[in-house]
């Protein structure tokens, strides 16, 4: 036998029904990147903790170290709390090894399970899981035209008569000789380039494959170095997210 129910009960049964089914089909908010990595400049000698966050809106972030230790807070204020924040960078100050040796800075950030803890702007919490690691990658040998590079941009530097100048550098195998964890072997999963010439509005910045090795300065940035002078960067980039830059320089006179 059929069993009847009253019109009002049936509309409510579906309503709840329908309003189950848009939740379960509406996906929790998320964190979907999260990094926290170490930047070792090799040449000026100064270490910094950096990180990048990507999630759902959110009115909150928090980072804690492995022993939930509050690291950082960030909670944007009035109207910007509304729309909540979707992606955000940062980075600390940079502090050189004769105010802050390498050894007191990883003391100050050991390694371990990082935590990202968010808050959406309907108050709904994210978590997240970051590995953070002393590894840092060895600095990259350079060359210019096959001269050795520079070691900073302070005394004698290679000249360079046309504009025909190809930055080399030996692939980086393993991590740094005496900083972090020592000489262990690494995977790179990029390097960067960047160029820069004072004065100039161009300061382009190249990110490259880890097999490569070697990037052509374009003639049109050589011939805006006034002074004869061309800084350049070069950065690797462990598959840790850690990363390690040399600069150096080289003149041209075209």
């Amino acid at each position: 036998m059929a069993i009847k129910l009253p019109l009002t009960v049936g509309l409510a049964s579906l309503a709840i029904s329908g309003l189950l089914v848009s939740a379960e089909s509406e996906a929790a908010p998320k964190i979907d990147k999260g990094e926290i990595y170490f930047e070792l400049n090799h040449t000026d000698g100064d270490l910094g903790i950096h990180g990048r966050v990507g999630a759902d809106p959110w009115k909150r972030m928090l980072v804690f170290n492995h022993r939930r230790q509050l690291l950082l807070d960030l909670t944007p204020g009035w109207v910007l709390a509304w729309e909540g924040m979707s992606e955000i960078s940062f980075e600390s100050a940079e502090p050189n090894f004769d105010y802050l040796p390498p050894a007191e800075f990883f003391g100050r950030y050991p390694e371990g399970n990082y935590s990202l803890v968010g808050f959406s702007i309907h108050g709904q919490r994210m978590n997240f899981s970051v590995p953070v690691s002393h590894l840092l990658p060895a600095p990259a040998v350079s060359f210019v035209n096959g001269e050795p590079s520079a070691e900073d941009c302070d005394g004698a530097l290679p000249e360079f008569a046309d504009d025909d100048v190809v930055i080399h550098w030996e692939e980086v195998t393993h991590s740094h000789p005496t900083i972090g964890r020592i000489n262990e072997p690494t995977e790179i999963e990029s390097y960067e380039v960047v160029i820069e010439v004072e004065d100039a509005d161009w300061k382009p910045s190249v990110l490259l494959p880890p097999d490569a090795t070697e990037f052509e300065v374009p003639e049109e940035l050589l011939e805006l170095a006034d002074d004869g002078q061309v800084k350049y960067e070069i950065i690797a980039r462990g598959e840790n997210k850690n990363q390690t830059a040399i600069e150096s320089c080289f003149l041209v006179d075209l």
